[in-house]
């Protein structure tokens, strides 16, 4: 699992972040008002893919070969921590 923080100087740019990764497909794990984790797991695998692969020869097996070692070398899941910065006074 890759985890990965980001530093924001205000709770309304935690709020943009937040809505900036809901869109890229992320969903709040965890929120208060200083921080927020977001979490994106992998798509499972496509039976339609995997089918398709088996029945199409030479060139479906190669497609089907290539696409497990893709898959497979995808992170099972990501991690954004989304943090509001310390002010110094």
């Amino acid at each position: 699992m890759s985890v990965q923080t980001i530093q924001v100087s205000s709770s309304a740019a935690i709020d943009s972040a937040v809505t900036g990764y809901l869109n890229q497909g992320f969903t709040v794990a965890n929120r208060t008002d200083t921080k927020a984790i977001m979490q994106k797991n992998k798509a499972p695998l496509s039976a339609a893919m995997i089918i398709l692969g088996l029945i199409v020869p030479i060139f479906g097996w190669a497609f089907l070969i290539g696409y497990l070692i893709i898959h497979g070398s995808k992170p099972a899941s990501q991690v954004i921590e989304i943090n509001l910065a310390a002010e110094d006074s």
